[in-house]
């Protein structure tokens, strides 16, 4: 059953989008005093954006289950040409690392990041150090 969000370029619906989520990338940060460079987790975009967050379902769940992969969580955002898989997404205290980016029949309408949880840090940097 299609549940009518976002049909390709259909009109958004309120309350779909209910979770703000930010979009972090890692960079390299230079402490003035000490010159020694870091990697850290930076606000891409400099402002949160509206999301909605759900875990797989059905038969796409059962895909994912099979090539051993367990906890998919799509996240769907407005379509935006700056998203790229480098990118994690932080919403309340978990990460989420972003697999694939998928823009439904090419319509640039909406995005579909296809994520799992991140549990014990991404790349070696601990979820403290966002």
């Amino acid at each position: 059953m299609d549940d009518g969000l976002f049909q390709f370029d259909a009109p958004y619906r309120i309350g779909h989008l209910n979770k703000h989520i930010t979009l972090l990338k890692q960079t390299d940060i230079k402490d003035a005093a000490t010159r020694i460079t870091r990697k850290q987790w930076v606000d891409q975009l400099g402002f949160k954006v509206w999301a909605r967050i759900e875990p797989l379902r059905g038969n796409a769940y059962v895909e994912a289950y099979k090539e051993g992969v367990k906890d998919i969580i799509k996240i769907t955002i407005r379509y935006r040409k700056d998203i790229t898989t480098d990118m994690v997404v932080r919403y309340k205290d978990t990460m989420y690392v972003i697999d694939t980016i998928i823009d439904p029949g090419e319509a640039h309408a909406k995005l579909e990041l296809m994520c799992r949880i991140q549990t014990q840090g991404i790349n070696g940097v601990s979820e403290s150090d966002t």
